[in-house]
């Protein structure tokens, strides 16, 4: 299996067998910080905690981000159990692309997870076009998962569709509603990394024109 298969996984709920296919940058924190509500009525109190202030709401995120692979449960694409309902959300490509350079190129350039980028020849003085033209040098099977494109998380090499429902994250709203009622489930989300999507929105759009 090559490394971009092996990087596309689902993380599920037993209780409700549901399964989300994880596409990075595409709203996964609070897809599986929602999921994680579901699973943890103590993770989904917490949340519901309007006391919060919001540095200590974010050190919860960053900890619920990390304990998904702990209190869901994952697994790689080719090895789901059968009976799950298979659903993700993806994202428009300008502004996943903004996303990913914002946090793993920007803020987070000190942090060892940046180190795999620079091996791949991508530094943080790039601008924006040859980024991506080095992400196109590339071959598809070495591409890191936040920039290998969407379509590969959700279709296999014959066309097979690995989800049975797929939302946008640009009507987000919409498309959980429309989950919920397809399941005939009442599913919270908690929202996450609001004011960054708005501004990455901006950004995609200027950069895309």
């Amino acid at each position: 299996m090559n490394k971009a298969n092996a990087q596309v996984r689902y993380f599920c709920t037993t209780n409700h067998k549901l399964a989300y296919l994880q596409i990075p940058k595409a709203g996964c924190t609070s897809i599986k910080n929602s999921l994680l509500a579901l699973q943890n009525p103590e993770h989904a109190k917490t949340l519901n905690d309007g006391d919060m202030s919001e540095a200590s709401l974010r050190k919860l995120v960053i900890s619920a981000h990390d304990l998904t692979t702990l209190e869901l449960d994952v697994f790689p694409r080719h090895a789901l159990p059968a009976g799950y309902f298979r659903f993700t959300f993806v994202r428009n490509p300008y502004a996943r692309f903004i996303s990913f350079w914002r946090d793993k190129l920007i803020q987070k350039w000190t942090n060892p997870i940046t180190e795999k980028f620079m091996k791949m020849g991508i530094r943080q003085d790039m601008p924006h076009l040859e980024i991506i033209d080095r992400i196109f040098a590339i071959p598809l099977g070495q591409l890191d998962k936040h920039v290998l494109p969407q379509h590969h998380f959700v279709y296999g090499p014959e066309g097979q569709s690995y989800v049975d429902s797929a939302g946008h994250l640009e009507s987000f709203d919409d498309g959980w509603a429309s989950l919920c009622q397809r399941l005939d489930m009442e599913i919270p989300c908690y929202h996450f990394n609001q004011k960054k999507k708005k501004l990455t929105q901006v950004e995609a759009k200027k950069f895309e024109e």
